[in-house]
């Protein structure tokens, strides 16, 4: 593991990456997905964990928003 001294954590949209002081809090997450049109979606850590509400308040991370397309019925 390589350690960070910042104290910022990234959190990738897609293409895009913001940028957040500590900590970040579950309703950041869900503003940027509704902000990029996403509806449904699970947050990924760097090590490829997935990510409920009650994970956060997170400090010093990377976080990936990963969005679910479910085939509409």
């Amino acid at each position: 593991m390589v350690w960070d001294s910042d104290g910022r954590c990234k959190i990738h949209v897609g293409s895009d990456v913001f940028e957040y002081d500590n900590p970040i809090k579950a309703e950041i997450i869900k503003e940027l997905a509704r902000n990029a049109g996403i509806v449904k979606f699970d947050v990924i850590d760097a090590n490829g964990n997935t990510l409920t509400p009650a994970d956060f308040p997170k400090v010093a991370t990377e976080l990936y928003i990963r969005e679910i397309n479910q085939a509409k019925a």
